[in-house]
């Protein structure tokens, strides 16, 4: 069985689906600090929308070129947001700063699980399975001390990816973060990331 080659971050950066986007958007699968992927979110970066889409899904594919296949992507709601407790995404693009997404109710919240700032320092990107099933790889520079290296360029290594990776720092970033997530109705609802509070505001 041929083994397809694993896919660099920057492959879902601004690229195109098979899912009704025919403008550039770009493409974050959502894990776990094991590496394992369990959602899949999708920006526009026209018209400002945010998707999601259970890693589940069968025929999730990122071919060598051209379109990607994400199916299942429904637009972002409290509920596929509470699916994301504990998750990550990778993005060195800040795409979710961009004026397109400033509006979006959702952007506060996805924002704070953006885990480049809480990565090891030399990780300079990540690589994830071809169907975005995992973390793959970190592409780490000058990982004399790693372990699991898969081959070397230009003072870059690629190394299995490792829950060490994340700093202790992440989860505590995530729990302690003081802005607290706002439904789509505009009420403090109870935040499934980062705090136990139970304060709701009604607008």
């Amino acid at each position: 069985m041929r083994r397809w080659p694993p896919v660099r971050a920057v492959r879902l950066h601004g690229t195109k689906t098979r899912s009704g986007h025919d403008r550039h958007v770009s493409i974050f699968p959502f894990f776990g600090p094991d590496g394992a992927v369990h959602s899949v979110m999708v920006t526009d970066h026209i018209a400002g929308t945010i998707s999601l889409a259970s890693i589940d899904e069968e025929g999730v594919r990122v071919p060598v070129a051209g379109r990607c296949d994400i199916p299942g992507l429904k637009p972002v709601d409290d509920e596929g947001v509470a699916t994301l407790s504990g998750l990550w995404h990778y993005d060195p693009w800040w795409v979710l700063t961009r004026p397109a997404h400033s509006g979006h109710w959702a952007t506060p919240l996805l924002k704070k699980t953006n885990c480049v700032d809480f990565l090891s320092e030399g990780v300079k990107s990540l690589w994830f399975a071809r169907d975005l099933s995992a973390v793959t790889w970190a592409e780490i520079q000058d990982a004399d001390r790693m372990t699991g290296k898969r081959r070397t360029a230009g003072g870059v290594t690629l190394t299995r990816w490792s829950p060490e990776f994340l700093s202790s720092s992440a989860g505590r970033a995530q729990r302690q973060s003081g802005d607290r997530p706002i439904d789509h109705r505009g009420a403090w609802v109870l935040d499934p990331i980062w705090s136990k509070a139970t304060e709701r505001r009604r607008p």
